[in-house]
C-alpha cells in the first residue's frame, strides 16, 4: 500500500485528489495538509511514501517545502502539482528534489501511473511535459549550433584579415629594405664618382703645376 499525503491550500483540490486516489486499491491517502508547515508537522509524526505538493501556496511555496522534505524526510518522495508547464518551474522543482511533476489537469490514470513510477524510484513528468522540454532543448541546441557556426565564421574571417595584414606588412618591409639597399648602392656610387672627380682634379692640378714649372725653366 502506497501511503500518500496531499498538500494544497485549496480545499477543492485536496478533496478532488483524495477522491481520485482512493479509487486505486494500492493507494491510501493518510493525510491532508493546507500548508507547508502543517505538512512538516504531520510528517514528524507519521511516515509517508508519497507527498503531493501544490507548487503555489502562501507562506511556504511548494519548492521550499520540497527542499525541506528532501533534507528532513528523505524517505518521502515529492510529486509537484502545478498549473504551470514552463521549463523554469519544472527545472526549479527538479533542483529542489521533486521526483515527479504533474499538471492540475492531468487525468486520474496519469496521476496514478506517476505515483507508482515515483514510488519505484523513477522520475516522472506529466503527459506532454517531457516532449515540450525535449523540443525546447533541441531548439536551444540548434541556436547554440548557429552561434557556434557564427563564431567559427567570425574567427575564420578575423584570421584571414590578420593574414592579409601580415602579408602586407611583410611586403612593405621588403620594399623598405629594397629601397634602403638601393639608396645605399646609389650613395656608394655617388661617393665613387666624387672620389674619381677628386682624383681627376688633383691630376689636373699636378699637370698644371708641372707645365708651369717647365715654362719657368725654359724661359
Amino acid at each position: 500500500m502506497i501511503k500518500i499525503l496531499v498538500v494544497d491550500d485549496q480545499n477543492f483540490t485536496r478533496q478532488a485528489l483524495q477522491a481520485i486516489l482512493e479509487t486505486e486499491p494500492d493507494f491510501e491517502v493518510v493525510g491532508k495538509a493546507t500548508s507547508g508547515l502543517e505538512a512538516i508537522t504531520y510528517l514528524e509524526k507519521s511516515q509517508v511514501d508519497i507527498t503531493i505538493v501544490d507548487l503555489e501556496m502562501p507562506e511556504m511555496n511548494g519548492l521550499t517545502l520540497t527542499k525541506i522534505l528532501g533534507e528532513r524526510f528523505p524517505e518521502t518522495k515529492v510529486v509537484i502539482l502545478s498549473s504551470h508547464d514552463d521549463e523554469d518551474n519544472i527545472n526549479s522543482a527538479v533542483e529542489a528534489g521533486a521526483r515527479g511533476y504533474l499538471l492540475k489537469n492531468t487525468s486520474a490514470q496519469e496521476i496514478g501511473d506517476t505515483i507508482r513510477a515515483v514510488q519505484r524510484g523513477y522520475f516522472q513528468l506529466g503527459p506532454g511535459l517531457f516532449e515540450k522540454l525535449l523540443s525546447h532543448l533541441i531548439q536551444e541546441k540548434e541556436q547554440a549550433a548557429e552561434k557556434l557556426l557564427a563564431l567559427q565564421s567570425n574567427y575564420a574571417r578575423s584570421l584571414a584579415e590578420l593574414e592579409q595584414k601580415i602579408v602586407a606588412q611583410n611586403d612593405a618591409e621588403r620594399k623598405e629594405k629594397y629601397l634602403f639597399a638601393g639608396s645605399k648602392q646609389a650613395i656608394k656610387k655617388l661617393e665613387g664618382q666624387i672620389n674619381s672627380l677628386r682624383f681627376f682634379v688633383i691630376f689636373l692640378s699636378v699637370i698644371f703645376f708641372v707645365v708651369g714649372v717647365s715654362m719657368l725653366f725654359f724661359n
